[in-house]
């Protein structure tokens, strides 16, 4: 069904939910995620756009200048635009 063409990956190591979920009994647990297909790769491209980047950035706090979301854009687009960034 095209409405759900979902992908999903695991949420690290699980094991330590096994008592939590009662089950405590079994040597291997696989708790992960399920979202739209297409999903990771729209996130590795906010990734490569510098959007989850947690380091300070001079246009991002409160003594840094005026800009707009689009503004913000513009700037990291620039910086990612001078260094090579591979997308897999």
């Amino acid at each position: 069904m095209p409405g759900f063409a979902l992908e999903g990956f695991p949420n690290r190591d699980s094991t330590s939910y096994a008592k939590a979920y009662g089950i405590d009994n079994v040597g291997t647990i696989l708790r992960g995620t399920i979202r739209y297909e297409g999903f990771s790769r729209q996130i590795k491209g906010l990734m490569a756009l510098g959007l989850f980047d947690t380091s300070p950035h001079s246009n991002l706090h409160p003594n840094g200048p005026e800009l707009s979301w689009v503004g913000i854009y513009c700037r990291l687009l620039i910086l990612v635009l001078r260094y090579t960034v591979v997308i897999s």
